[in-house]
């Protein structure tokens, strides 16, 4: 401040135009201005060395006193030791912080170390993050005894903490929002749980006495892990479960939880020999099977009357009763609109694995027609995409086991497989549905021609029409969306001959449908490429649970698609031959000749695909 005051007071006066008469009263201003602050300057001044001083008094003060405590502790503890000259090593490793060779330490460490100290005290460690000693304070004050002392304190209370029981339980807690001691009944969207036993009336029939010991485990588990994630426990029915959450991660940490313990639980003799209770190390089942369901939705909530418990209605329990009804025993499935919360989190659930398993019916609602999504069916329909999670110790590993090179399937089956979903009606392809025998697959890839032209709004309305057509297209054509970006699919059909059917009928439907704007050229707006051949493996995404496919095939699909023209289907034959292979009754294919396409090794035939006028 004193020196840019100065730089005015000196500078500013030798410029030509500040000592003009006209600039009289700016001066005199300035004057006043740069006199002012100068003295405010040198008053804050003065009292910072005031205060610098006083602080330098006190710390000399302190630490003349600290040294004089020293002194008496040593002369007192020298009345009752025998003198006795130290050791150098000791003195090297207690005040200089060598190692046992009597080298310094390297400068990178000593640098962590005192960051490790410095982090230390100004904030707690979560005990659940390190288990290492964290020395406090001046190394050069404290003594070797000290020290240990305080680390043997550290250590104890260590081994007196309890160890966090489940790894992603633990995870959540630390980074969920909600608290895990307040367990007060969720209102307003809330996450709704169904669980049942499978087999339970054959295990009741089959030994009641070893059932009923079985049940209170069972519901022991229940009541705990509910606990654990902030749950709330509705009402019981025999050996079913209804569970409110306030948010689906919660819901999902609670059920993946269960179905570990349920594995891990001390299970009677008789209970494992009963079929549906017995152990598969397979399949990884072990003991009662239990189904679970779950759906996240705004609910009705009421306090019964002669309970005073907290009861939900509408939607929102009827969608999660029936997502329940999909399940087999030991399978956690949940709806779309829960699991859109869950697919951010998932490492927070120790990555469980994910699986995509179509759209089924759930429910249907005769009151609410007019209001409820109607996909063909009778009006009030209730129709929802169902996502399966598999603890990640439990998960089937498909990537392993549906490879093509080393022998297709040659590995082993392992982990929790399940049958297709116990459903009313499925409107879409699942990744069960998904083609992979033999290790064969035809791939498809659809590209829009025209979209980022258009206006936001427009292109957003044309590639809505345009996705409904290709999953209408797909239902009839036998395929598999497997992934889709920006206006972009890849597919995945069984055969050649159905992507070729399902590319013509897209584009067929396109020209033919009057929901598109006018302005939007519907016979250029898709181009299409084929390609069929082994993949290397597939599997589900590890967040989308849709089926993923690894190979040449992928990629070559994907340039074919990239040299079609708009508007046309074009399938690539690897070799040089004009000899079209099949592709369907009433198809017929056009050679186009031979093409080296980017990344391919070999020439690739073209065939543009089109209808027997």
């Amino acid at each position: 401040g004193k020196r840019l005051v100065q730089f005015i007071v000196e500078e500013i006066p030798r410029h030509q135009d500040y000592r003009s008469p006209k600039f009289d009263k700016q001066r005199e201003k300035l004057s006043k201005i740069v006199e002012g602050c100068f003295g405010k300057l040198s008053h804050i001044s003065d009292i910072m060395d005031a205060e610098e001083q006083e602080k330098l008094k006190t710390q000399r003060s302190f630490r003349s006193l600290q040294q004089t405590e020293m002194k008496i502790t040593e002369m007192k503890n020298a009345k009752f030791t025998k003198p006795r000259r130290p050791n150098s090593m000791e003195n090297l490793k207690d005040v200089d912080n060598h190692d046992d060779s009597g080298r310094r330490p390297p400068f990178p460490q000593r640098l962590s170390e005192s960051n490790h100290n410095y982090q230390n005290q100004s904030r707690r460690i979560d005990p659940r993050l390190s288990t290492s000693n964290h020395h406090h304070g001046d190394r050069n004050v404290r003594s070797s005894s000290t020290r240990n002392s305080h680390n043997k304190t550290n250590a104890a209370k260590r081994e007196r903490r309890p160890k966090p029981r489940v790894p992603f339980l633990d995870k959540l807690a630390a980074s969920s929002s909600s608290d895990p001691l307040i367990q007060e009944p969720p209102t307003g969207n809330v996450t709704i749980v169904f669980t049942d036993v499978q087999g339970s009336t054959a295990l009741w029939e089959a030994n009641p006495n070893a059932m009923e010991d079985a049940l209170r485990t069972h519901d022991d588990i229940m009541r705990k892990c509910c606990a654990e994630a902030n749950g709330y426990e509705i009402t019981t029915e025999g050996d079913a479960f209804q569970l409110a959450f306030h948010n689906p991660v919660d819901a999902s940490a609670f059920c993946l939880q269960v179905q570990m313990d349920l594995y891990r639980a001390p299970w009677s003799d008789t209970i494992l020999q009963n079929p549906h209770a017995q152990v598969d190390k397979v399949g990884k089942f072990r003991g009662l099977r239990v189904r679970m369901g779950m759906h996240h939705g705004p609910a009705a909530s009421k306090l019964h009357e002669i309970t005073g418990h907290t009861r939900y209605s509408g939607p929102t329990v009827m969608i999660a009763k029936g997502t329940e009804g999909l399940c087999h025993g030991g399978q956690i499935l949940m709806t779309i609109d829960a699991y859109r919360q869950v697919s951010g989190r998932l490492r927070d659930l120790d990555d469980p694995q994910v699986l995509d398993l179509g759209e089924h019916l759930l429910y249907s609602d005769k009151s609410r027609g007019e209001n409820t999504y109607n996909k063909g069916g009778d009006s009030g329909d209730v129709y929802k995409f169902v996502v399966q999670l598999v603890p990640k110790a439990f998960a089937y590993d498909y990537y392993k086991n549906r490879r093509s090179e080393g022998g297709y399937g040659s590995e082993p089956a392992n982990g929790r497989m399940f049958d297709p979903p116990i459903t009313k009606k499925q409107i879409t392809s699942s990744f069960l549905d998904a083609p992979y025998k033999n290790g064969l697959a035809t791939i498809a890839f659809v590209y829009t021609v025209g979209l980022k032209e258009l206006h936001e709004d427009l292109a957003d309305q044309t590639f809505t029409v345009l996705w409904k057509l290709l999953r209408s297209k797909l239902e009839i054509g036998d395929g598999y969306e497997c992934q889709e970006d920006r206006g972009a699919w890849m597919l995945a059909f069984a055969s050649r001959e159905n992507a070729v059917k399902f590319g013509l009928s897209l584009i067929d439907a396109i020209q033919q449908n009057a929901a598109f704007h006018p302005n939007v050229n519907r016979r250029g707006l898709i181009k299409i490429g084929i390609h069929t051949g082994h993949f290397t493996s597939m599997g589900p995404h590890a967040i989308t649970g849709r089926a993923d496919y690894f190979g040449t095939v992928v990629n070559r699909a994907a340039r074919v698609a990239g040299f079609a023209e708009p508007g046309q289907v074009v399938c690539g034959i690897m070799g040089a031959s004009d000899n079209a292979p099949a592709m369907g009754t009433n198809v017929q294919a056009v050679f186009l000749g031979t093409q080296q396409l980017k990344g391919v090794s070999g020439e690739m035939a073209i065939f543009s695909c089109q209808w027997y006028r």
